[in-house]
């Protein structure tokens, strides 16, 4: 059913005077976007936050406990290449591993997701510890010209949020 333009012009209205009551209240509303964050991983990972094209944020359950994985999906360019960075903090984490031990091996990695505002400030940090368990380098298609990318799993130890 299609709205009419009165119909709009009241929808239009009354949000504007929510919006105007909350600001005489002092109040504000400014909403975050999906498409405004930066990710930071700890060492040995050398992989830049550019190249983090998204990332999942976590559940948490009424009894307080954190979903215990998130998905990062990566772009890998050819120059800097994610790949060859994620192949250098693999290495580097072999040869931390004691020869009489195999992987996995337990090495904790800090991952930092900052929520960032209209004007360029963090309005939001969450703040991970844990490792990843799996890359995953996706598909070559001769057919396609996609760009190509890399998921990544992160199990997640630890959470804390910082407002």
């Amino acid at each position: 059913m299609k709205q009419s333009n009165e119909d709009k012009l009241q929808k239009i209205t009354r949000s504007f005077l929510v919006h105007s009551n909350a600001t005489l209240k002092g109040e504000s509303f400014e909403p975050k976007k999906t498409d405004s964050f930066i990710v930071k991983i700890g060492k040995p990972w050398d992989i830049k936050p550019y190249v983090i094209k998204s990332i999942t944020q976590p559940m948490i359950s009424i009894d307080g406990a954190a979903s215990e994985e998130l998905q990062l999906e990566m772009y890998d360019p050819i120059t800097p290449s994610t790949s060859q960075a994620i192949w250098n903090g693999i290495r580097a984490l072999e040869a931390k591993i004691p020869t009489e031990m195999k992987l996995p091996y337990n090495f904790q990695t800090k991952l930092i997701l900052e929520i960032i505002g209209p004007i360029g400030d963090v309005v939001s940090r969450w703040e991970y510890t844990g490792q990843f368990v799996s890359f995953e380098f996706g598909k070559l298609d001769w057919e396609s010209q996609d760009l190509s990318m890399i998921t990544a799993t992160f199990t997640v130890d630890k959470c804390v949020h910082h407002f």
